[in-house]
């Protein structure tokens, strides 16, 4: 997110007193704001100035926000839109929820809530180019595929355009960083962009504000509900809604999803009124479902519900031979986002090549970032790479034991050095070696390691 103090609003509303108040209260809270009395204008200014968020009124004179809405979308300018609408528009505002936009407030606008709901959007927001990059790329579609031509990356690929159009639920298994939502973005893509696509994570929302954001909730059904929200299931009816991290979703919230699932009606808390919804769920995780339901933490009944369908993204260090390709990728980006021209030393590749990339795609995207950003020359060497990068070595899976080396010195290597890769955990040494844990003690004894040895140095 960019520094709330540099962030640039564009308010787009053709009632000039609403505009005008909007923009006083926003730089009141040090936002940069430009003002536009139509969609047409908005537009304009949204293709030759850098915003960050978009307010606009739905209904106005010429362009109104809808066609604004439908414009951004097909330059894919990544800006988030937040609507304010009279209660004749809910309708309306619904619909551009299920389009594409962030939120929308109803008038007469509450100022503590637009501020919240501002501060939450451009929060949420990922820096990407701005809209003049994007046209020098000239980009028709967006980047939605997976990087790479191991075999792994291309059945995967071909797996994700077979199932596109099903209206099955599907489950996204993989690390943290290895690309679950652009699986999830290839499956919205290929089976009918136009169709809602609706993100929610489950992670970064406690177990009574994640049932407000999936369901919706009247006026008064809780403290702070001061008007009613439309869920985000109902925003996503006719399309798909995205559920990452669905491992984290709490025992009686699963009761609720499973409901959905089998009756395809979802009741807004604080109500009691039924609203159907034609939905497909997508979900992800990084943890193996299975094993959590073996754990007690999640649901079997709905575990089967949802893995109707599986995708499993490998992680990077099993697909490898992608890495150069992917590292190019994100080179040329920041490098064009940055307005840099660089060249990079084959070292640098081999050293990438060398690393086993825990943190996998975001990992690897988030350092080049970094190395391009602050390279002072055109040529990045090894010295731009990040210390855990450059210094890495990897573990070896073999002990090495000189030629010569006495007998008792040789087993002391080998008890060592398995002592070490067990953490020091002398009951598991034991059972590796087949030796009993009294006659593992007796032997550290002997090369001069007592209990409290070892304690000191785990």
């Amino acid at each position: 997110m960019k520094d709330r103090k540099k962030a640039r609003i564009l308010i787009a509303d053709d009632e000039r007193n609403i505009r005008e108040g909007l923009s006083r209260l926003l730089k009141s809270s040090d936002y940069d704001c430009l003002e536009a009395s139509d969609g047409e204008i908005a537009y304009k200014i949204l293709m030759t100035e850098s915003i960050d968020l978009i307010i606009s009124d739905i209904r106005m004179q010429g362009m109104d926000g809808l066609e604004l809405l439908e414009k951004v979308n097909k330059l894919h300018i990544p800006v988030p839109i937040i609507f304010i609408t009279g209660h004749g528009s809910i309708e309306m505002a619904v619909d551009s929820l299920q389009k594409g936009a962030y939120d929308f407030l109803i008038k007469p606008v509450d100022a503590k809530k637009l501020e919240l709901l501002i501060e939450k959007a451009l929060s949420e927001r990922i820096p990407t180019e701005t809209p003049s990059s994007l046209q020098r790329k000239k980009i028709e579609k967006p980047q939605i595929e997976l990087i790479g031509d191991s075999k792994i990356i291309k059945n995967l690929t071909e797996k994700i355009k077979h199932i596109a159009k099903s209206r099955s639920n599907i489950y996204i298994l993989g690390e943290s960083g290895t690309g679950k939502e652009v699986v999830c973005d290839m499956l919205h893509y290929y089976d009918d962009p136009q169709k809602p696509l609706i993100k929610v994570n489950c992670a970064a929302l406690s177990s009574t504000l994640l049932e407000s954001e999936l369901f919706g909730h009247e006026k008064g059904s809780f403290t702070g509900a001061t008007g009613q929200k439309i869920g985000r299931f109902e925003a996503a009816s006719g399309g798909s809604i995205f559920l990452d991290e669905i491992s984290e979703v709490g025992m009686d919230t699963q009761v609720k999803l499973l409901r959905v699932i089998q009756e395809k009606k979802i009741e807004r808390v604080g109500s009691t009124n039924s609203i159907k919804v034609d939905i497909r769920i997508i979900c992800a995780s990084n943890k193996d479902l299975s094993e959590e339901v073996k754990k007690g933490k999640f649901r079997e009944d709905l575990f089967y519900r949802l893995n109707v369908i599986d995708l499993y993204v490998p992680p990077l260090r099993d697909r490898m031979e992608d890495l150069p390709l992917l590292a190019r990728y994100f080179f040329e980006k920041f490098a064009l986002i940055n307005n840099k021209k660089i060249e990079i030393d084959s070292n640098v590749y081999e050293r990438f090549q060398a690393y086993d990339w825990p943190g996998n795609i975001r990992e690897l995207q988030n350092a080049i970032e970094k190395i391009v950003v602050l390279s002072r020359t055109p040529l990045i060497t090894e010295e731009f790479l990040p210390k855990q990068i450059s210094h890495f070595q990897k573990k070896e899976d073999f002990i090495r034991i000189p030629y010569g080396i006495p007998m008792d010195e040789a087993e002391k290597t080998i008890l060592l050095e398995n002592l070490k890769r067990f953490d020091n955990n002398k009951s598991k040494l034991a059972r590796t070696m087949g030796l009993g844990r009294k006659t593992i003690q007796l032997k550290l004894k002997s090369y001069g390691l007592s209990d409290e040895d070892e304690n000191k140095k785990s």
